[in-house]
């Protein structure tokens, strides 16, 4: 005859108090959120174009968005420094995302764009296009493009230019009023709880069989 072994309560209460000790721990643990860095995206609007051959028309400007990880310290001179993490130059024909780019700003006291001369240019044909918006009246930046628009328009402009052959041809742009900044305050992302919960249901039932069980 087989003998009958009985559990013993108490042993029985004790397991279940460190297991509810550590499922407790562990929800405390998961619901720990995890916040992921902070970004902060700088977008430019420039003035509509006085004059241009087509496909460009005076409807259109020069737009672009520049987005890093952290913003712009003030009072900063940045000259061939800055790497954004995206960007984005539109010319309103076309809208660029990679390749050669050139970034220099200057910021006041507030961390505010005041000054900058950003850069891009993509094949066509047997030439390319260059994208291009200057605004360094009091020569902030020395690394500003040495040739075209900068030159042209007294380093305040706007220009989309051509080159081909060796010659530039300015295609479209403006002279004189520089476009507006908009530098929103850095974001971060809402935490997920989606771990925490699942975790939370998973415990609560864990511990309600035990009790069933008792």
């Amino acid at each position: 005859m087989f003998a009958v072994q009985r559990s013993n309560p108490d042993n029985q209460k004790s397991l279940t108090r460190k297991l509810n000790r550590w499922l407790i721990t562990l929800l405390v643990f998961s619901c720990t959120p995890v916040v992921h860095a902070a970004m902060v995206t700088y977008t430019y609007t420039g003035q509509n174009y006085s004059g241009g051959v087509s496909p460009y028309s005076t409807a259109m400007a020069v737009t672009a968005s520049f987005t890093f990880a952290s913003p712009i310290a003030p009072n900063t001179v940045a000259v061939g420094t800055l790497v954004p993490a995206t960007w984005s130059i539109s010319d309103g024909v076309d809208t660029i995302t990679s390749g050669p780019l050139l970034f220099d700003v200057a910021t006041n006291s507030a961390g505010a764009i005041i000054a900058w001369a950003f850069d891009t240019e993509f094949s066509i044909g047997t030439g390319f296009l260059d994208i291009t918006s200057v605004n360094d009246p009091g020569h902030l930046l020395v690394n500003i493009p040495s040739v075209g628009p900068a030159i042209i328009c007294d380093n305040v402009c706007d220009a989309i230019w051509g080159v081909a052959v060796g010659h530039a041809v300015i295609l479209a742009g403006n002279q004189g009023t520089p476009g507006t900044w908009v530098t929103p305050s850095a974001t971060v992302p809402e935490p997920s709880f989606v771990f925490p919960v699942i975790t939370a249901l998973l415990a609560f039932a864990c511990i309600a069989a035990k009790r069933s069980a008792a």
